[in-house]
């Protein structure tokens, strides 16, 4: 009987094939499941990419904070609550996704560091405490979110569970000058600044806003007086060639239908034949203009029109000079000048001063202008105002000055005296002087004023 030898696999090689596979098998999970392994690379990998999308959100809610806060004209600085409110109202987070721990406070923040009131106005400054620290939840894992010149970062590093937070116990203080003209009050984060209504001043003032013992901020308090009628204006002296006028001028009239103003000088300037007398009026009379004028030459020169162009020039090219010199640019087209008001400007003024008055005036050529308040009863040949605007804007002690012409063909005048009387007579009164008027764009005197 003859016997075949087959070749089969030793125990020596069995062992050593098992052990082999063993350490391809340990390699194989290391690889996969290792800390440096497929399995956690894949877990970083979608960790970094929640990451990334979370911060570009982060960067678009902060763009949008920063929109609405160049709209709202607003001084105050994005903070990284502002950018958490926004990704909870605009891109669906929840408190779940994006929590807050309390700590002690830092630092402060205000939602205005600058305001602009007139008097009797009220602002409202919101104080925000920098004692939170803000977790996003990624992937299982709570970061800490951070704002940097305009920049949402998250921590490196994850944690399971949050820590804990402490619980603040200091308040907002808020002082300012007691000679300032306003008012604060502090009511748990909110700063009411409230400028006096009897404020008369324009100025600025400083409210310091305190928490704790070294915490500081403060707000810059612009207080803008708008004028009335009658106020003098900051337009500084007027020069008209050698003369300075020096008395200022009011305000006298908002045309809001030309969107111009006008102003009225606070003092008597020369009318006639530029013949200063000893006192330094210069009255309306002499070889230029005199008892024997018509009626038209005179309108035409109180407008400076006609034969009589230019006649107020150096008047207009003083106030050009008084507004360029306040970095106020105005063209010589936008300036109106009047030797004086005429009698439908001196109306519209004093009903724009006193709308209860109701003041009418009526002209014709044997009487000139005639005068009633109320719109009832007879038109009178003078009406007494005193009561109403002595020492304010139609009042020049110690002197008449010229309103206007008649109401037709005569040359009887519109008077006003420094009594507050104003009624109609004869133009050869010598006492007369010429008070001017000045009109400028309202953009002009906006920036006047401000």
């Amino acid at each position: 009987m003859k016997f075949t030898k087959e070749k089969g696999i030793t125990l020596i090689t069995l062992v050593i094939t098992i052990v082999v596979l063993i350490i391809l098998a340990g390699i194989s999970i290391s690889l996969v499941l290792g800390e440096n392994g497929l399995f956690n690379k894949a877990k970083s990998a979608a960790t970094e990419t929640a990451k990334a999308r979370f911060v570009e959100d982060a960067g678009f809610a902060y763009s949008e904070a920063y929109i609405e806060k160049l709209e709202a004209s607003n001084s105050k600085e994005i903070t990284i609550g502002d950018v958490v409110s926004k990704l909870k109202s605009s891109y669906g987070y929840t408190d779940n996704q994006i929590k807050t721990v309390t700590s002690g406070v830092s630092d402060i923040t205000l939602s205005d560091y600058e305001v602009t009131l007139k008097p009797g106005e009220t602002k409202e400054v919101t104080v925000t405490l920098e004692n939170e620290t803000y977790y996003a939840l990624v992937e299982g894992l709570y970061y800490t979110m951070t704002l940097s010149n305009g920049e949402v970062a998250l921590g490196k590093e994850g944690v399971e569970s949050l820590p804990e937070g402490d619980e603040t116990t200091d308040t907002i203080h808020a002082t300012v000058a007691e000679e300032s003209g306003i008012e604060i009050s502090v009511e748990g984060d909110k700063i009411k600044i409230t400028v006096n209504k009897e404020q008369e001043q324009a100025g600025e003032a400083t409210v310091t806003v305190t928490y704790g013992e070294s915490i500081t901020e403060t707000i810059t308090v612009k207080i803008k007086v708008v004028p009335k009628q009658g106020d003098v204006l900051p337009l500084g002296d007027v020069n008209v060639g050698n003369i300075k006028l020096a008395h200022g001028w009011k305000y006298f009239y908002n045309d809001e239908k030309e969107n111009k103003v006008w102003l009225i000088y606070d003092g008597i300037l020369e009318a006639g034949a530029h013949q200063i007398s000893s006192d330094g009026t210069i009255k309306l009379r002499g070889n230029e203009v005199n008892s024997s004028i018509n009626r038209d030459d005179l309108i035409s020169y109180l407008n400076g029109t006609d034969s009589y162009a230019g006649k107020w020039d150096h008047i207009k090219t003083g106030i050009k000079e008084a507004l360029d010199a306040k970095k106020i640019t105005v063209q010589d087209s936008e300036i109106e000048v009047k030797g004086s008001p005429d009698i439908e400007l001196f109306q519209k003024a004093y009903n724009q001063m006193y709308p209860n008055e109701k003041l009418e005036v009526q002209g014709n050529n044997t009487e000139g202008w005639k005068y009633r308040f109320g719109g009832t009863g007879n038109f009178e040949n003078y009406v007494n105002v005193s009561d109403y605007h002595s020492k304010t804007l139609f009042f020049i002690e110690s002197h008449y000055w010229l309103s206007s012409p008649s109401g037709y063909n005569g040359l009887k005048m519109c008077y006003v005296n420094y009594s507050g009387y104003f009624w109609y007579n004869n133009f050869n009164v010598t006492s007369i002087c010429a008070r001017p008027v000045v009109s400028i764009p309202k953009t002009a005197f906006d920036k006047l004023v401000s």
